[in-house]
């Protein structure tokens, strides 16, 4: 990587509509917590870098990846695919998997456990605001939405309908 070029970052969230940056916000937010459990991420990435990835402005957002870069790569290859994702110029998975983590990419399909795969699965669901989350009807939590892997497999798989959106 040049010494003087800043790492892109995606381009997801929506500015000047407050209601779905909101929107978005809970869903990084999200997504951040999710990582984190997995271990994909390191617990010493914070949530503002975290953010900041999602900001599509040039930055490098320090967070610390720690799953195998094939994960790493699909996911990316596959965000940047999504409709709510902004294109960029000369940005794809490659570039970010190194400039962004430091990471060599490996876009080997074979690598990736079934587990992984439906994780990525969910990461792009719970981006997707158009995407109902599954309510939490657990008394005494402190979080509406039930963000346990088995509720949001259930999601995705069509099986829960009894969702709220967020």
């Amino acid at each position: 990587m040049p010494f003087n070029t800043t790492p892109q970052t995606i381009k997801y969230y929506t500015h000047g509509n407050n209601g779905i940056l909101m929107k978005q916000r809970k869903r990084v937010d999200l997504i951040f917590k999710k990582w984190t459990e997995w271990k994909w991420i390191g617990i010493k990435t914070s949530a503002n870098d975290f953010d900041s990835f999602f900001e599509g402005e040039p930055r490098h957002c320090n967070i610390i990846w720690k799953a195998n870069t094939t994960i790493l790569t699909l996911l990316l290859q596959d965000l940047l695919n999504q409709s709510y994702i902004t294109k960029q110029t000369r940005q794809s998975a490659k570039s970010l998997v190194e400039q962004q983590f430091g990471k060599t990419p490996n876009f080997d399909k074979t690598r990736l456990d079934n587990d992984a795969e439906e994780k990525i699965k969910i990461s792009l669901y719970i981006l997707d605001i158009s995407n109902p989350l599954p309510e939490n009807d657990s008394y005494g939590e402190t979080e509406e939405f039930d963000t346990r892997d088995e509720a949001l497999r259930l999601v995705l798989s069509g099986m829960l309908r009894e969702t709220k959106g967020i």
